[in-house]
Protein backbone atom coordinates (compact mmCIF):
# COMPACT_ATOMS: atom_id res chain seq x y z
CA UNK A 1 0.00 0.00 0.00
CA UNK A 2 2.66 2.31 -0.34
CA UNK A 3 0.73 4.19 -3.35
CA UNK A 4 0.79 8.12 -2.78
CA UNK A 5 -1.07 8.39 0.97
CA UNK A 6 -0.91 12.08 1.83
CA UNK A 7 0.51 13.49 4.95
CA UNK A 8 -3.31 13.96 6.56
CA UNK A 9 -4.45 10.54 5.62
CA UNK A 10 -1.34 8.85 7.44
CA UNK A 11 -2.05 10.94 10.32
CA UNK A 12 -6.02 9.87 10.03
CA UNK A 13 -4.86 6.51 10.49
CA UNK A 14 -2.76 7.09 13.25
CA UNK A 15 -5.34 9.27 15.25
CA UNK A 16 -8.00 6.47 14.08
CA UNK A 17 -6.07 3.69 15.73
CA UNK A 18 -5.03 5.76 18.65
CA UNK A 19 -8.82 6.73 19.10
CA UNK A 20 -7.81 10.33 19.20
CA UNK A 21 -5.06 10.39 21.64
CA UNK A 22 -2.41 11.63 19.15
CA UNK A 23 -5.13 14.45 17.98
CA UNK A 24 -3.39 17.57 17.25
CA UNK A 25 0.06 16.35 18.14
CA UNK A 26 3.16 18.39 16.47
CA UNK A 27 5.19 16.00 17.49
CA UNK A 28 3.57 12.91 15.60
CA UNK A 29 3.27 15.04 12.35
CA UNK A 30 6.89 15.94 12.59
CA UNK A 31 7.11 12.54 13.01
CA UNK A 32 4.97 10.85 10.01
CA UNK A 33 6.24 13.94 7.74
CA UNK A 34 10.05 12.79 8.22
CA UNK A 35 8.71 8.68 7.82
CA UNK A 36 6.92 9.85 4.87
CA UNK A 37 9.67 11.74 3.20
CA UNK A 38 12.08 8.50 4.30
CA UNK A 39 9.35 6.19 2.03
CA UNK A 40 9.68 8.13 -1.15
CA UNK A 41 13.37 8.57 -0.45
CA UNK A 42 13.77 4.92 -0.52
CA UNK A 43 11.20 4.01 -3.31
CA UNK A 44 13.09 6.90 -5.72
CA UNK A 45 16.45 5.11 -4.90
CA UNK A 46 15.77 1.00 -5.04
CA UNK A 47 19.24 -0.37 -5.03
CA UNK A 48 21.94 2.38 -5.04
CA UNK A 49 22.14 6.27 -3.13
CA UNK A 50 23.73 9.00 -4.05
CA UNK A 51 25.78 10.80 -1.47
CA UNK A 52 24.44 14.00 -1.26
CA UNK A 53 20.81 12.47 -1.13
CA UNK A 54 21.67 10.14 1.30
CA UNK A 55 23.31 12.77 3.72
CA UNK A 56 20.53 15.29 3.09
CA UNK A 57 18.14 12.62 4.22
CA UNK A 58 20.49 11.82 7.39
CA UNK A 59 19.77 15.35 8.39
CA UNK A 60 16.26 14.78 7.66
CA UNK A 61 16.02 12.06 10.11
CA UNK A 62 18.54 14.04 12.55
CA UNK A 63 15.77 17.04 12.48
CA UNK A 64 13.06 14.63 14.01
CA UNK A 65 14.65 12.80 16.59
CA UNK A 66 13.52 14.92 19.57
CA UNK A 67 10.00 14.44 17.70
CA UNK A 68 10.61 10.06 17.07
CA UNK A 69 11.58 10.16 21.07
CA UNK A 70 8.45 11.70 22.54
CA UNK A 71 5.97 9.57 19.91
CA UNK A 72 8.02 6.65 21.08
CA UNK A 73 7.92 7.23 24.37
CA UNK A 74 4.21 7.77 24.91
CA UNK A 75 3.19 5.21 22.58
CA UNK A 76 4.04 3.15 26.38
CA UNK A 77 0.83 3.96 27.76
CA UNK A 78 -0.41 1.82 24.94
CA UNK A 79 -2.56 -1.61 26.02
CA UNK A 80 -0.73 -4.76 24.84
CA UNK A 81 1.47 -2.76 22.51
CA UNK A 82 4.86 -3.55 24.90
CA UNK A 83 3.68 -6.92 25.13
CA UNK A 84 2.76 -7.40 21.25
CA UNK A 85 5.80 -5.51 19.89
CA UNK A 86 8.92 -7.02 19.70
CA UNK A 87 11.91 -4.53 18.67
CA UNK A 88 14.40 -6.52 16.32
CA UNK A 89 17.37 -7.25 18.12
CA UNK A 90 19.81 -6.74 14.87
CA UNK A 91 18.73 -3.78 12.69
CA UNK A 92 19.14 -3.45 9.19
CA UNK A 93 22.26 -2.42 8.13
CA UNK A 94 22.85 -2.67 4.17
CA UNK A 95 20.56 -0.24 2.01
CA UNK A 96 18.97 -2.84 0.39
CA UNK A 97 18.37 -4.49 4.07
CA UNK A 98 16.72 -0.74 5.00
CA UNK A 99 14.93 -0.57 2.16
CA UNK A 100 13.27 -3.85 2.66
CA UNK A 101 12.63 -3.67 5.94
CA UNK A 102 11.24 0.14 6.25
CA UNK A 103 8.57 -0.78 3.31
CA UNK A 104 7.56 -3.62 4.79
CA UNK A 105 6.53 -1.88 8.34
CA UNK A 106 4.99 0.70 6.36
CA UNK A 107 2.86 -1.09 4.62
CA UNK A 108 1.85 -2.91 8.08
CA UNK A 109 1.10 1.08 9.31
CA UNK A 110 -1.41 1.82 6.48
CA UNK A 111 -2.73 -1.82 5.65
CA UNK A 112 -6.41 -1.64 6.26
CA UNK A 113 -6.74 -4.41 8.29
CA UNK A 114 -3.80 -4.06 10.51
CA UNK A 115 -4.93 -3.46 13.87
CA UNK A 116 -3.70 -0.34 16.19
CA UNK A 117 -1.21 -2.53 18.13
CA UNK A 118 -0.09 -3.62 14.58
CA UNK A 119 -0.31 0.30 13.72
CA UNK A 120 1.76 1.27 16.79
CA UNK A 121 4.03 -1.39 16.21
CA UNK A 122 5.03 -0.48 12.90
CA UNK A 123 5.56 3.14 13.78
CA UNK A 124 8.50 2.48 16.13
CA UNK A 125 9.31 -0.27 14.04
CA UNK A 126 9.86 2.55 11.45
CA UNK A 127 11.74 5.06 13.79
CA UNK A 128 14.35 2.65 14.54
CA UNK A 129 14.94 2.09 10.86
CA UNK A 130 15.08 5.29 10.58
CA UNK A 131 17.90 6.14 13.24
CA UNK A 132 19.33 2.80 12.47
CA UNK A 133 19.96 4.56 9.07
CA UNK A 134 21.03 8.12 10.10
CA UNK A 135 23.56 5.77 12.10
CA UNK A 136 24.81 3.54 9.27
CA UNK A 137 25.62 6.53 7.29
CA UNK A 138 27.29 8.93 9.43
CA UNK A 139 29.15 11.07 9.20
CA UNK A 140 29.15 11.66 5.32
CA UNK A 141 26.16 10.19 3.80
CA UNK A 142 27.99 7.11 2.43
CA UNK A 143 27.00 3.15 3.23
Amino acid sequence: MTDELSLNQVETIIREATNGFFKDSEDVRVTLRITMEFQRFLLRHPIELVPSESSYMMGTVQSGVDSFFLVGHTCRVFSGLEEAWVPEHVLPSAFVEVRTAFLRHFDVLTLPSSTPVQRLSSLLSLLRIQLAFMAHSFPWGQR
